[in-house]
């Protein structure tokens, strides 16, 4: 994970460093969430109940990379932006993306893992298991 991450201060503290993902007290389910052309997004841990919140940046922000930085991503993205001008269809986008969504969890769940691994190794297998109980959906 990158240096340069760090979460928010209390409401009304200030924030030194580069912020380079938003919280969102909104959702109380979702640990966070990656949208294309857009923030990797971690919900606030105080709501959700995330136990390492720097892993659920990487995660987020690994499936960030994978969007930017590979060429699957790369069409992805121009598929959703024939889709938006209507030179693509739905199906189309929703193929693309659901042939993708198993490696892209596949390499962020190990970013989030490692995250784990580094800051609480004792901890590393309860978090698998964990994981394992949560249903997953593309």
């Amino acid at each position: 994970m990158p240096h340069n991450v760090t979460l928010p201060g209390k409401s009304g503290q200030r924030i030194t460093g580069r912020e380079i993902f938003s919280f969102d007290r909104a959702a109380l389910k979702t640990l966070g969430f990656y949208v294309p052309g857009k923030t990797a997004t971690v919900n606030d841990p105080a709501f959700t109940g995330a136990r390492f919140p720097h892993a659920i940046v990487a995660h987020e922000l690994t499936h960030q990379s994978l969007m930017i930085n590979t060429t699957f991503g790369l069409f992805t993205h121009l598929i959703n932006a024939l889709r938006e001008r209507g030179f693509a269809s739905d199906d189309v986008f929703q193929t693309c993306h659901e042939v993708q969504w198993t490696v892209q969890e596949a390499v962020a769940t190990y970013a989030e893992m490692a995250v784990v691994a580094r800051e609480a190794p004792a901890k590393l297998v309860g978090e698998i298991n964990a994981h394992r109980r949560v249903k997953m959906v593309p």
